[in-house]
């Protein structure tokens, strides 16, 4: 999905892509067209052995394995409809925004 939002490095246009793939989450690129600013957002799992890397900085002990994801919270974490303002609801195929949203989540 595509959109426009306000660059909030600069204030100028900045165009955006969201989009999942199958089981890997969500990816979210921006790209501002006035000041260059680029931004790339990826929802992902670490591997017990990079959260245990991570760990060991904090002087924690490692897990013996990881927590289970879960898709609960998942909802509350992504923008609602509401905010993408400047959608292109042509880019969702036959799909209006709100429903291809709706599918995502």
């Amino acid at each position: 999905m595509n959109f426009t939002s306000s660059c909030y490095k600069c204030g100028g246009e900045m165009r955006c892509s969201l989009y999942s793939w199958l089981n890997s989450g969500i990816t979210l690129i921006g790209a501002c067209l006035e000041c260059g600013y680029f931004c790339y957002m990826k929802e992902t799992q670490l591997s017990i052995d990079e959260v245990n890397s991570h760990r060991s900085n904090y002087e924690l002990k490692p897990l013996n394995e990881l927590r289970a994801l879960e898709g609960g919270n998942r909802e509350n974490k992504l923008p609602t409809i509401d905010e993408f303002i400047g959608s292109d609801p042509n880019y969702t195929s036959d799909m209006t925004t709100k429903d291809y949203i709706r599918g995502i989540r």
